[in-house]
C-alpha cells in the first residue's frame, strides 16, 4: 500500500523507509534505567505515532541534500 501511495506522491516516504523502519532493532533502556536513573521522555507508541504524523506533513522538513547523486564520488571533498 505504501508503495502505491509513494508512486501518486501521496507520501514522502519511499517504501524501503517503512521496511527499515520495521526492522529496527529493540531498545532496551533497563541499564541506563538502572545505572544513570534515566527513563525515557516518550514511549514506542509515541515515537512510531510521531513519526507517521510527520509523514503526512509533505515538505516540512529542511532541506537536504540528496545521498547520492548522478556524479556520486565527485562532491565538493572531490573523487571519491
Amino acid at each position: 500500500m505504501l508503495a502505491a501511495a509513494w508512486r501518486m506522491h501521496l507520501v514522502p516516504a519511499t517504501p524501503g523507509l517503512l521496511d527499515a523502519v520495521l526492522r529496527l532493532p529493540l531498545l532496551d533502556a533497563g541499564r541506563a534505567r538502572d545505572e544513570l536513573g534515566w527513563s525515557p521522555s516518550i514511549t514506542a507508541t509515541e515515537a512510531v505515532a510521531a513519526f507517521i504524523e510527520g509523514l503526512h506533513h509533505l515538505g516540512a522538513g529542511l532541506d537536504t541534500p540528496p545521498l547520492a547523486s548522478a556524479g556520486a564520488g565527485t562532491g565538493p571533498e572531490g573523487p571519491a
